[in-house]
């Protein structure tokens, strides 16, 4: 009989322990949804399953203020104030909870060719099917709504933001040669997955 329970646990595993939601998470829900999903309508991007690595790094600049600045700005000065009195242990905390929440499932891709467009433009940093990459803290981008990748890929374009901005940098030269129709492209196809 031990044997028995002892392959049933080697096999199965054991349960996964629940997440405990760390106390300042609850200012996060009214934006980000009950599940950390995103609300769209808001511009509030989805949490769960995010690289803990790039949520981290987009609250120190957050709370640095690093990105109140373009089109977001309201949206992110609203977040610099919710982390302004965190401290980093704290973000750390939030940080870990929110990679750890179950990402939304992915829908299966159609040939399309703005997958193609993707790839050639964004694939090498965040991914070949836009699930971002832990060792370079990029975000997974099927994750985000439309509303959310439009507003950020706004802000990337904004004038002056090398200077605002030296994380996004990067971005910012990988999105400015990009046409408006390429870029809404990518965008509407990563809102299908």
């Amino acid at each position: 009989m031990l044997a028995s329970l002892t392959a049933v646990v080697l096999v199965f595993g054991t349960p996964a322990a629940p997440i405990p939601v760390p106390p300042a998470a609850a200012a996060c829900v009214s934006c980000h949804g009950e599940k950390s999903l995103g609300k769209a309508a808001m511009g509030a991007p989805a949490l769960a399953g995010q690289h803990e690595a790039y949520l981290l790094k987009q609250l120190l600049r957050y709370q640095k203020g690093q990105l109140a600045k373009g089109p977001a700005g309201a949206t992110a000065q609203m977040m610099t104030g919710f982390v302004a009195a965190l401290d980093e242990a704290t973000l750390r905390q939030l940080a870990r909870y929110y990679s750890k929440l179950p990402a939304p499932a992915a829908k299966p891709a159609k040939a399309d060719p703005a997958a193609a467009l993707y790839l050639q433009n964004c694939g090498s940093c965040h991914g070949r099917e836009a699930e971002g990459n832990q060792a370079l803290a990029t975000p997974g981008l099927r994750r985000l709504s439309k509303t959310f990748l439009s507003n950020q890929m706004a802000r990337y374009r904004s004038p002056g933001l090398l200077d605002q901005d030296p994380q996004g940098a990067s971005m910012s030269l990988a999105v400015k040669p990009l046409s408006e129709a390429k870029l809404k492209a990518i965008i509407d196809w990563l809102a299908r997955l």
